[in-house]
């Protein structure tokens, strides 16, 4: 990249001697400077990222030809409008093939706890998942608030079963989907909550194929917003919904008055999530079920740390 843009101040002496038969890129003069020392190094780290750290239906879709973010690490949100920064989104635009958009720049930065403190005691607010107690004590230290639990509208019955842990990911798989025909044979409904899109759909995989044959007609695929046509309706007895965190945000499932009486919906989280707010509020879709947690040790963790973070 510096032979390529000439950056001779920082070029090796024996890259120079290869110069004359080098490709050049030009650059306007007032922006070499910006670009040599503060763009560069960050553009190589990205190309990089993209390439090697970045995947397909987990961190990102393709839709109509361009590059969605997924917001995989909390609600499962596909931002349409939103682009990564410093080179990254253009890195993923390279590697698929799509149109090159230019770079988006944010030249001043205020974090959401110093804007909302701007306020002063004119602001009030209302979150249906608090977390944790280190998160209610920040809430309290930073805003100076009380915080008031408001119990739910039903006492929920939900039972949690004894989490599984598997050292391998096809175990982990097969395990999710035995789970998943012990219910609905009895007559419930499953949920299936999953890290990534591309879990959702290996769920679906094997669901459809090999041993289980499950009828498509009764597997439902919620992975992105566009999708949230499948559980506008009550969820019938048998069904399965395959889905990511988007389902445990700001969604009600419905279920008709068979799958209740059968013992109501199963749900499966089949992955660690990286806080408990998330937990939280995939249990908040529960009022007459069953949850059961599915952990694959290949999380980079060992199994006494797995087992320490789940409270065994």
């Amino acid at each position: 990249m510096r032979m390529l843009l000439r950056d001779m101040e920082n070029l090796p002496e024996e890259s120079k001697k290869d110069l004359e038969s080098y490709p050049e890129l030009l650059i306007p003069n007032h922006m070499r400077e910006f670009v040599l020392k503060n763009r560069l190094p960050l553009y190589v780290e990205n190309i990089i990222n993209a390439k090697y750290y970045y995947t397909k239906g987990k961190d990102y879709i393709i839709r109509d030809g361009k590059i969605m973010i997924v917001d995989v690490d909390n609600t499962g949100v596909v931002h349409e409008n939103m682009t990564w920064c410093d080179g990254l989104h253009q890195a993923l635009q390279l590697k698929h093939g799509a149109a090159i958009t230019s770079e988006q720049m944010s030249t001043n930065f205020l974090a959401n706890t110093t804007f909302f403190l701007r306020y002063g005691k004119n602001i009030y607010g209302l979150s249906g998942t608090l977390g944790c107690n280190v998160s209610k004590n920040f809430l309290k230290q930073t805003y100076n608030v009380d915080l008031v639990v408001i119990p739910p509208f039903k006492v929920k019955q939900h039972t949690n079963l004894t989490p599984q842990l598997y050292n391998n990911k096809n175990q982990w798989r097969r395990g999710v989907v035995d789970s998943l025909m012990s219910k609905v044979n009895t007559g419930r409904a499953c949920l299936v909550i999953a890290e990534s899109i591309n879990d959702a759909d290996e769920f679906e995989k094997i669901l459809s194929e090999n041993d289980y044959k499950y009828p498509k007609s009764k597997i439902l695929m919620y992975r992105t917003e566009k999708e949230s046509k499948v559980i506008g309706k009550s969820i019938k007895k048998g069904e399965i919904i395959l889905s990511t965190n988007i389902s445990g945000r700001g969604t009600d499932i419905i279920l008709e008055d068979k799958v209740n009486e059968n013992g109501g919906l199963h749900v499966c989280i089949t992955f660690l999530p990286e806080n408990t707010r998330v937990e939280r509020q995939n249990l908040g879709k529960i009022i007459e079920d069953c949850l059961k947690m599915f952990i694959p040790v290949s999380l980079g963790l060992s199994t006494n740390e797995v087992m320490m973070v789940l409270g065994f």
